[in-house]
C-alpha cells in the first residue's frame, strides 16, 4: 500500500492518505455515500463542499508565521500528527440533516447524523439497508460495523443514526 505525505510549513511531514489508489472494500458499510475507513481526501471529494478541510486550515496557520509556542500552533501540530478530528456539517435547512464525521488516525471512524425522520421510518430504512436488527435499534454491517438508532430529545419526528466500526483495529 502506498502512502502520500504532506509537508506542513517545512516542519512537519505527515501521512494524509493511506493507499492513495485504494479501492473501496465491497463489504464496507456505506451510509450517506461514505464508508468507514475512508480518507479525509476521499471524504472531501465526496462531500464537494468547497470549504477548506482542517488540514488546509492548519497548513494556513503554520504558514502564517504564528508563534510555534502558541496554543493555536500546538493544536494544529497535535492534529497533524495524530489525524484525530471531527467535522460537523450543519445543513439542516438544505438536506434536513445535521452530520458529524469523526476521524481517527486519518480514517473515517464514525458517522453520526440527525435525521428528519421519525424512529419508525428510520427503523424501516435501516432494516431494508442492513437486514433485520441484531437487537432493538441495532444493526450490523457485513464488515461488522455497528449501526445504531437513537431518539432525540426534540420529539418523535427526528432521530439520530450512528455508524461506527466494529472496533478500532478494523480501521487500520
Amino acid at each position: 500500500m502506498r502512502s502520500c505525505w504532506l509537508l506542513i510549513g517545512g516542519l512537519l511531514a505527515v501521512p494524509f492518505m493511506q493507499g492513495c489508489n485504494r479501492k473501496s472494500d465491497p463489504e464496507a458499510v456505506m451510509y450517506e455515500g461514505h464508508s468507514l475507513g475512508e480518507t479525509p481526501m476521499l471524504w472531501s471529494i465526496l462531500e464537494n463542499t468547497g470549504a477548506s478541510d482542517p488540514l488546509e486550515t492548519c497548513h494556513d496557520i503554520v504558514k502564517s508565521g504564528v508563534n510555534p509556542q502558541s496554543d493555536e500552533y500546538k493544536n494544529c501540530q497535535r492534529f497533524v500528527l495524530t489525524g484525530n478530528y471531527v467535522i460537523e456539517v450543519a445543513d439542516w435547512k438544505v438536506t434536513g440533516r445535521e452530520r458529524q464525521f469523526d476521524f481517527m488516525g486519518w480514517k473515517l471512524a464514525s458517522i453520526v447524523t440527525k435525521e428528519p425522520n421519525d424512529l419508525g421510518h428510520m427503523r424501516s430504512y435501516l432494516t431494508k439497508q442492513y437486514g433485520p436488527p441484531v437487537e432493538p435499534d441495532h444493526w450490523r454491517g457485513k464488515d461488522g460495523a455497528k449501526i445504531r438508532l437513537f431518539p432525540t430529545l426534540e420529539g418523535e419526528h427526528t432521530s439520530f443514526v450512528m455508524v461506527s466500526a466494529a472496533n478500532e483495529s478494523a480501521l487500520r
